[in-house]
Protein backbone atom coordinates (compact mmCIF):
# COMPACT_ATOMS: atom_id res chain seq x y z
CA UNK A 1 0.00 0.00 0.00
CA UNK A 2 1.48 3.39 -0.80
CA UNK A 3 1.94 6.04 1.66
CA UNK A 4 -0.40 8.69 2.22
CA UNK A 5 0.73 12.24 1.11
CA UNK A 6 3.29 13.87 3.61
CA UNK A 7 1.22 16.54 5.11
CA UNK A 8 3.83 17.46 8.32
CA UNK A 9 7.18 17.03 9.71
CA UNK A 10 8.16 17.46 13.69
CA UNK A 11 11.07 18.47 14.32
CA UNK A 12 12.98 17.59 17.38
CA UNK A 13 15.68 20.05 18.98
CA UNK A 14 18.63 18.58 20.96
CA UNK A 15 20.79 16.41 18.69
CA UNK A 16 18.71 17.24 15.72
CA UNK A 17 18.23 21.45 14.99
CA UNK A 18 20.90 22.13 17.44
CA UNK A 19 24.34 20.91 17.91
CA UNK A 20 24.72 18.64 21.15
CA UNK A 21 28.26 19.14 20.93
CA UNK A 22 27.95 22.64 21.67
CA UNK A 23 26.00 23.26 24.94
CA UNK A 24 27.09 25.84 27.20
CA UNK A 25 28.46 23.67 30.64
CA UNK A 26 29.92 23.84 34.05
CA UNK A 27 30.20 27.59 35.35
CA UNK A 28 29.34 29.25 32.19
CA UNK A 29 26.23 27.74 32.64
CA UNK A 30 25.73 28.10 36.25
CA UNK A 31 26.95 31.46 35.72
CA UNK A 32 24.05 32.25 33.31
CA UNK A 33 21.18 30.89 35.25
CA UNK A 34 22.36 32.27 38.35
CA UNK A 35 22.32 35.78 36.87
CA UNK A 36 19.08 35.06 34.92
CA UNK A 37 17.30 34.35 38.34
CA UNK A 38 19.14 37.34 39.91
CA UNK A 39 17.55 39.73 37.36
CA UNK A 40 13.62 37.30 38.06
CA UNK A 41 13.78 37.60 41.85
CA UNK A 42 15.38 41.15 41.75
CA UNK A 43 17.86 40.07 44.59
CA UNK A 44 20.62 37.04 45.09
CA UNK A 45 19.53 34.13 47.10
CA UNK A 46 21.78 31.10 47.98
CA UNK A 47 19.28 28.45 46.61
CA UNK A 48 20.02 29.84 42.84
CA UNK A 49 22.75 27.76 42.48
CA UNK A 50 20.94 24.72 42.90
CA UNK A 51 18.76 25.16 40.13
CA UNK A 52 21.70 25.54 37.73
CA UNK A 53 22.62 21.66 37.63
CA UNK A 54 19.17 20.70 36.42
CA UNK A 55 19.01 18.86 33.02
CA UNK A 56 16.26 16.87 31.40
CA UNK A 57 17.31 13.30 32.45
CA UNK A 58 16.64 14.35 36.35
CA UNK A 59 12.86 15.42 35.46
CA UNK A 60 12.51 11.88 33.55
CA UNK A 61 10.12 9.40 35.51
CA UNK A 62 8.68 6.39 34.40
CA UNK A 63 5.77 7.04 32.29
CA UNK A 64 7.83 10.10 31.12
CA UNK A 65 5.31 12.99 32.89
CA UNK A 66 6.86 16.29 33.83
CA UNK A 67 8.53 16.53 36.53
CA UNK A 68 9.61 20.38 36.53
CA UNK A 69 7.78 22.24 39.17
CA UNK A 70 7.49 19.13 41.30
CA UNK A 71 11.47 18.91 41.03
CA UNK A 72 12.24 22.88 41.93
CA UNK A 73 9.57 22.75 45.24
CA UNK A 74 11.41 19.76 46.41
CA UNK A 75 14.70 20.56 46.02
CA UNK A 76 13.98 24.01 47.73
CA UNK A 77 12.03 22.52 50.55
CA UNK A 78 14.84 20.64 51.37
CA UNK A 79 17.24 23.31 52.04
CA UNK A 80 14.28 25.09 54.19
CA UNK A 81 12.65 27.40 51.25
CA UNK A 82 8.99 27.22 50.44
CA UNK A 83 8.17 28.79 47.08
CA UNK A 84 4.89 29.51 45.73
CA UNK A 85 3.07 28.06 42.41
CA UNK A 86 3.70 31.61 41.48
CA UNK A 87 7.71 31.59 42.39
CA UNK A 88 8.15 28.34 40.94
CA UNK A 89 6.76 29.71 37.39
CA UNK A 90 8.93 32.64 37.61
CA UNK A 91 12.17 30.18 38.50
CA UNK A 92 10.90 28.29 35.26
CA UNK A 93 10.83 31.52 32.87
CA UNK A 94 14.08 32.57 34.43
CA UNK A 95 16.06 29.90 33.32
CA UNK A 96 14.29 29.24 30.43
CA UNK A 97 17.38 30.99 28.41
CA UNK A 98 17.14 31.53 25.28
CA UNK A 99 18.85 29.28 22.69
CA UNK A 100 20.95 31.22 21.23
CA UNK A 101 22.80 31.56 24.62
CA UNK A 102 23.36 28.53 25.35
CA UNK A 103 23.83 26.09 21.83
CA UNK A 104 24.85 26.56 18.08
CA UNK A 105 22.60 25.61 15.62
CA UNK A 106 23.53 22.34 13.56
CA UNK A 107 25.23 23.63 10.49
CA UNK A 108 23.06 23.30 7.49
CA UNK A 109 19.50 23.30 9.74
CA UNK A 110 18.18 27.12 8.59
CA UNK A 111 18.42 26.23 4.93
CA UNK A 112 17.27 22.68 4.98
CA UNK A 113 13.76 23.56 7.03
CA UNK A 114 13.25 26.56 4.85
CA UNK A 115 13.62 23.86 2.10
CA UNK A 116 11.27 21.63 3.63
CA UNK A 117 8.95 24.25 4.22
CA UNK A 118 8.99 25.60 0.80
CA UNK A 119 7.47 22.29 -0.20
CA UNK A 120 4.67 23.08 1.26
CA UNK A 121 4.61 20.51 4.70
CA UNK A 122 3.91 22.09 7.79
CA UNK A 123 6.07 21.65 10.40
CA UNK A 124 6.09 21.74 14.13
CA UNK A 125 8.88 21.99 16.78
CA UNK A 126 8.40 19.02 19.57
CA UNK A 127 10.88 18.78 22.40
CA UNK A 128 11.17 17.46 25.31
CA UNK A 129 12.60 20.89 27.56
CA UNK A 130 13.16 21.39 31.20
CA UNK A 131 12.15 24.95 31.30
CA UNK A 132 10.76 25.85 28.28
CA UNK A 133 7.27 25.95 27.52
CA UNK A 134 5.57 26.45 24.48
CA UNK A 135 5.88 30.07 24.57
CA UNK A 136 9.74 30.11 25.16
CA UNK A 137 10.41 27.81 22.23
CA UNK A 138 8.50 30.35 19.95
CA UNK A 139 10.97 33.32 21.02
CA UNK A 140 13.67 31.25 20.46
CA UNK A 141 13.04 29.91 17.33
CA UNK A 142 11.75 32.92 16.28
CA UNK A 143 15.22 34.97 17.71
CA UNK A 144 17.20 32.31 15.12
CA UNK A 145 15.83 33.44 12.01
CA UNK A 146 12.99 30.28 11.85
CA UNK A 147 9.96 32.54 12.73
CA UNK A 148 8.27 32.25 9.61
CA UNK A 149 9.16 28.11 9.08
CA UNK A 150 7.22 26.61 12.05
CA UNK A 151 3.52 26.56 12.01
CA UNK A 152 3.74 25.64 15.95
CA UNK A 153 5.96 24.47 19.29
CA UNK A 154 4.69 21.66 21.77
CA UNK A 155 7.05 21.54 24.39
CA UNK A 156 6.59 18.60 27.50
CA UNK A 157 6.56 21.27 29.42
CA UNK A 158 3.42 22.76 28.33
CA UNK A 159 1.89 19.08 27.27
CA UNK A 160 2.84 17.62 30.82
CA UNK A 161 4.34 14.29 29.47
CA UNK A 162 7.52 14.15 27.12
CA UNK A 163 8.53 11.70 24.06
CA UNK A 164 8.38 8.67 23.96
CA UNK A 165 4.56 9.29 25.20
CA UNK A 166 2.09 9.06 22.99
CA UNK A 167 0.21 12.08 24.20
CA UNK A 168 2.71 14.89 22.91
CA UNK A 169 3.14 13.38 19.29
CA UNK A 170 -0.96 13.73 19.46
CA UNK A 171 -0.69 17.16 20.85
CA UNK A 172 1.78 18.17 18.00
CA UNK A 173 -0.41 16.36 15.44
CA UNK A 174 -3.71 18.15 16.21
CA UNK A 175 -2.12 21.94 16.37
CA UNK A 176 -1.31 21.28 12.13
CA UNK A 177 -3.99 18.81 11.61
CA UNK A 178 -2.67 15.88 10.48
CA UNK A 179 -2.77 12.08 11.18
CA UNK A 180 -0.20 9.52 12.15
CA UNK A 181 -0.21 8.45 8.69
CA UNK A 182 0.26 11.95 6.79
CA UNK A 183 3.23 13.19 9.42
CA UNK A 184 7.12 12.13 10.01
CA UNK A 185 9.73 13.15 12.74
CA UNK A 186 13.23 13.78 12.63
CA UNK A 187 15.05 12.78 15.51
CA UNK A 188 18.05 11.67 17.11
CA UNK A 189 17.00 9.67 20.06
CA UNK A 190 16.15 5.83 19.28
CA UNK A 191 13.36 5.83 22.32
CA UNK A 192 12.40 8.75 22.10
CA UNK A 193 11.99 9.97 18.63
CA UNK A 194 12.40 6.65 16.48
CA UNK A 195 10.40 4.47 19.30
CA UNK A 196 7.98 7.12 20.33
CA UNK A 197 6.43 7.78 16.75
CA UNK A 198 6.88 4.63 14.82
CA UNK A 199 4.28 3.65 18.20
CA UNK A 200 1.55 6.41 16.77
CA UNK A 201 1.77 5.45 13.22
CA UNK A 202 4.42 8.13 12.12
CA UNK A 203 7.09 8.28 9.69
CA UNK A 204 10.79 8.54 11.10
CA UNK A 205 13.92 10.22 9.79
CA UNK A 206 16.50 9.74 11.99
CA UNK A 207 19.36 11.85 12.34
CA UNK A 208 22.13 9.81 13.17
CA UNK A 209 24.58 10.94 16.10
CA UNK A 210 28.45 10.42 15.16
CA UNK A 211 29.15 8.44 17.32
CA UNK A 212 26.56 6.07 16.88
CA UNK A 213 27.65 2.62 15.01
CA UNK A 214 25.16 0.15 13.96
CA UNK A 215 21.36 0.78 12.94
CA UNK A 216 18.55 1.80 16.17
CA UNK A 217 15.65 -0.65 16.71
CA UNK A 218 13.19 0.20 15.37
CA UNK A 219 14.70 0.73 12.10
CA UNK A 220 13.94 4.12 10.63
CA UNK A 221 11.97 4.84 7.15
CA UNK A 222 14.75 7.09 6.57
CA UNK A 223 18.68 8.46 7.67
CA UNK A 224 20.82 11.20 7.70
CA UNK A 225 23.68 12.41 8.73
CA UNK A 226 23.44 16.16 8.01
CA UNK A 227 20.31 18.82 7.34
CA UNK A 228 21.51 19.00 3.86
CA UNK A 229 20.16 15.38 3.03
CA UNK A 230 16.44 15.46 4.56
CA UNK A 231 14.73 17.84 1.74
CA UNK A 232 15.47 15.46 -0.94
CA UNK A 233 13.66 12.71 2.16
CA UNK A 234 10.51 14.82 1.80
CA UNK A 235 10.21 15.59 -1.63
CA UNK A 236 10.69 11.82 -2.64
CA UNK A 237 7.58 11.05 -0.12
CA UNK A 238 5.63 14.10 -1.61
CA UNK A 239 6.01 12.82 -5.18
CA UNK A 240 5.15 9.16 -3.92
CA UNK A 241 2.10 10.36 -2.20
CA UNK A 242 0.62 12.51 -5.32
CA UNK A 243 1.60 9.26 -7.31
CA UNK A 244 -0.08 7.04 -5.42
Amino acid sequence: MAPEPLKALLVDVGGTLVDDATWIEGERYEALMVARLREAFGTDLPWFALLSNYRWTESDAPGWEQRTAELVTTTLAEHGVEASAEEVERICRACAAPLSQVVELADGAHEAVRAIRALGVRMVICSNTLWRNDADSLRDWEELGFGDCFDAYVTSHDTGVGKPHPAIFERALAVVGAEASQAAIIGDRRERDIAGARAVGMRVIWMRPPEFIGLPEPEPDAEVSRWAEAPPIIEAWLDAGRAS
